[in-house]
């Protein structure tokens, strides 16, 4: 087994991962791109191809969240059948948190190159080895990074690893920025300042039905038992089993769940809409804060479509920024928007940028929230 203990650290390589940690933190704090983080790392190894992945141990299937060199063809691969066959992973999923180790402490060679994994996925993008390391892992899923090689002599390797080692602790603040950072934070106050004067309420919820954050209209649904529910371990319960099945399936990261669900319960003697929206996020948030849905609860006799006319009218919104906000209504992103609009998905952004500063909001998910506050007369 190797582990690279005693191998002496040149000055260089201490600064360029200095410089490493640095791109990290640039890139939390949107001031330089992951995928420069991404390539940087790929540079280190010949052929080299960094990727950000998740895998859950107990389903043994896995996703590639954010990656440099690999196609979008190899990227399906992965998610649809290679997944369940990484011979990596029975190791990776218990190896220590925060080490950064060579393929070989995985899987001696002589067993890897024997593997479908190997023939099939691995030489038909040109790598013959990787190193990894473990930056979460909770419930039996792990978040991981690592970077696949051309290179097949794990020696060469080790220096590679212990950078990933070097990067860890980094990359963990990073996912911990990302769960409790300003994403949830902007959910929260959006979700009071609209709804701070109807009967409209937000709960936010993450990976495993975990409650992020409830409105104090969401609150008094909840208290009179209005067709939702936070148990004693902080998820939340629909009363709703097709809405409860929809949900579950909105907060799994390898589910092909429905991005909007809606349904009318009745419940201690009211008629109440619960509409669920997965909302879109870029793929380093996606990677490190999960799926997260926000739950709108309000009167049922109140859940007609948007005003338009009185958002055109106060709003100054045209017909096309109304069209753009429509498609975004129902939870698909900017680029199937304009697809299905039939326009460039450059005018679409364009679009966005301006219905963003006529209504006073900055992201998707709080564009989605202000439309369904939209109600006749209001």
């Amino acid at each position: 087994m190797i582990s690279g203990e005693g191998r002496e650290i040149s000055g260089t390589e201490d600064d360029r991962d200095d410089d490493l940690i640095d791109l990290v933190y640039a890139s939390l704090l949107g001031e330089a791109d992951w995928n420069d983080f991404l390539d940087r790392l790929s540079a280190r190894l010949p052929g080299g191809k960094t990727v950000f992945f998740f895998h859950d141990s107990v389903r043994n299937r896995g996703d590639l969240s954010l990656t440099s060199g690999l196609s979008e063809e190899a990227l399906r691969a992965y998610a649809q059948h290679y997944s369940r066959i990484n011979p990596w992973m029975a190791k990776a999923s218990v190896r220590p948190i925060g080490l950064g180790v060579v393929s070989e402490q995985m899987l001696d060679r002589g067993d890897l190159v024997r593997t479908e994994f190997y023939g099939d996925f691995m030489r038909s993008i040109g790598a013959e080895a990787a190193v990894g390391v473990t930056i979460v892992r909770e419930s039996g899923r792990s978040l991981l990074l690592s970077t696949l090689t051309d290179r097949a002599d794990p020696n060469q390797n080790v220096a590679a690893a212990e950078t990933l080692t070097r990067l860890a602790p980094h990359l963990r603040r990073a996912f911990r920025y990302y769960q409790t950072g300003p994403f949830q934070k902007a959910l929260s106050d959006v979700g009071d300042h609209l709804f701070e004067e109807t009967d409209i309420g937000l709960v936010v919820v993450g990976e495993g039905m975990t409650v992020k954050s409830v409105s104090a209209a969401a609150v008094r649904h909840i208290d009179g038992g209005e067709g939702i529910g936070i148990t004693p371990t902080g998820r939340v319960a629909l009363t709703d089993q097709d809405a409860a099945r929809a949900l579950q399936q909105m907060v799994d990261r390898l589910a092909e769940g429905p991005r909007v669900h809606s349904h009318v319960v009745a419940a201690s003697g009211k008629m109440r809409k619960i509409t669920l929206v997965r909302l879109n996020k870029d793929p380093i948030a996606s990677f490190f804060e999960g799926p997260t849905v926000a739950i709108l609860i309000e009167p049922a006799q109140g859940t007609r479509p948007p005003d338009l006319e009185r958002a055109t009218a106060a709003f100054n919104l045209t017909p096309a920024e109304i069209k753009v906000a429509l498609a975004l209504n129902r939870g698909i992103s900017l680029r199937q928007a304009a697809a299905e609009l039939g326009i460039a998905e450059g005018t679409a952004r364009q679009q966005l940028k301006s219905i963003f500063r006529k209504t006073g909001t900055s992201r998707q998910s709080e564009l989605i929230v202000w439309m369904r506050s939209l109600k006749p007369g209001r």
